[in-house]
């Protein structure tokens, strides 16, 4: 077996770090590829023709790499694209859905799901919305200039103000919160603190799991460990920065996934 052979993961940002970093503590014999397209940040606001033309011009860079299965690790690219990769390409497109399956499953009262604008009006999260949706009081929340908040400091005050107001009006009715995009997924640390009795859930943990048994059932599991990071920022010394932030990130996702209390 080819022990070159890697995972592309894509994010337009650092949230898709949160996913690398469990991948890796999964499968820590697989070889990953993470690509921040950064300089296209956020894709949230982009129409899916655009958001599809950026991911082409992505894997377009790694052709003369051999990727053997690619992660959106964005569930804004996901919502935007992934359907159209699928048929395009002739390897395993795996993206995310936000986690309202089992924050159905394993509540009973009032569920609300923060993701980006494109997300909550896509097709794809309409679809997963109506399976869920009957007996049950599931808010969809449109949370334009997040992800921004989050790519500056995931910590700080604009942050928390920004997500303490977003979660205010259902302090006394939610039961449980689903993270809509990879980014939020930082954000669990500063809910935990500020809605201690929110619940929380994210869809990093059933697409890792997804992702070890597609190349299970294609017979492309394992590797050498190696973790690579990219971003598409032109400017050196901005890239250099941007990656250093990137390695923070996944040192902030190891400790997270790491506490026992990352379970909802």
């Amino acid at each position: 077996m080819d022990k070159n052979g890697a995972t592309l993961m894509i994010d337009s940002g650092v949230g898709g770090i949160s996913v690398l970093a469990l991948a890796a503590k999964r499968m820590p014999a697989e070889n990953f590829c993470f690509f921040a397209d950064a300089a296209n940040a956020p894709y949230g606001d982009k129409q899916p023709d655009e958001i599809h033309a950026l991911l082409m011009d992505i894997i377009g860079r790694y052709q003369k790499r051999r990727i053997k299965a690619i992660l959106l690790a964005c569930n804004t690219a996901t919502s935007a694209a992934a359907a159209a990769l699928r048929q395009e390409l002739d390897i395993p497109v795996i993206g995310m859905e936000p986690a309202l399956k089992p924050a159905v499953l394993n509540s009973r009262g009032q569920v609300i799901v923060i993701a980006t604008r494109l997300t909550i009006r896509e097709k794809k999260f309409r679809n997963l919305l109506a399976q869920y949706e009957s007996g049950r009081d599931i808010v969809p929340i449109a949370c334009p200039g997040l992800m921004e908040l989050v790519e500056k400091d995931p910590a700080g005050s604009e942050t928390e103000a920004y997500l303490a107001e977003t979660l205010a009006p259902y302090r006394d009715t939610a039961e449980a919160v689903v993270l809509g995009c990879t980014h939020y997924v930082f954000l669990r640390p500063m809910i935990r603190r500020l809605f201690p009795g929110l619940r929380i859930f994210d869809g990093n943990e059933g697409v890792t799991r997804h992702l070890g048994n597609i190349l299970s059932e294609i017979g492309q599991q394992g590797g050498s460990g190696v973790v690579e990071m990219e971003c598409s920022l032109t400017d050196q010394v901005q890239k250099d920065a941007y990656l250093r932030k990137c390695g923070e990130m996944l040192s902030f996702c190891g400790r997270m996934y790491a506490d026992q209390d990352y379970a909802a």
